[in-house]
């Protein structure tokens, strides 16, 4: 076989909270954990408070644990001035048994 096959369905390994709307964020989380039982929430940056605020969203709004948050620093090149940087990191490992209810707008 010369043709790579793609697996179906296949989940990325975490949520990457970026610019999209918060609620989104909130959605991916609470989708995810309907369909397993851990999943990660990643940031970077300037997005930290975003994936704080989602994730604790989350936790109110549904039965959301956190088990672990990893927090880290990323070292790179500024590719204008050449200049090294550091970018804050955090991970959040959240857990939980989530039943999703049927979404219909048709009231």
């Amino acid at each position: 076989m010369t043709e790579q096959e793609e697996p179906q369905n296949e989940q990325p390994p975490a949520v990457y909270v970026g610019d999209k709307e918060l609620g989104k964020y909130v959605k991916a989380i609470k989708y995810r954990l309907a369909e397993m039982e851990e999943d990660e929430v990643v940031a970077r940056g300037t997005f930290i408070q975003k994936a704080v605020d989602a994730v604790e969203i989350a936790k109110r709004e549904n039965d959301v644990e956190v088990e672990e948050i990893e927090t880290g620093t990323l070292t790179g090149e500024n590719e204008d001035t050449g200049e090294e940087v550091n970018v804050s990191t955090i991970s959040f490992t959240v857990t939980g048994d989530i039943e999703l209810e049927n979404d219909s707008s048709d009231e």
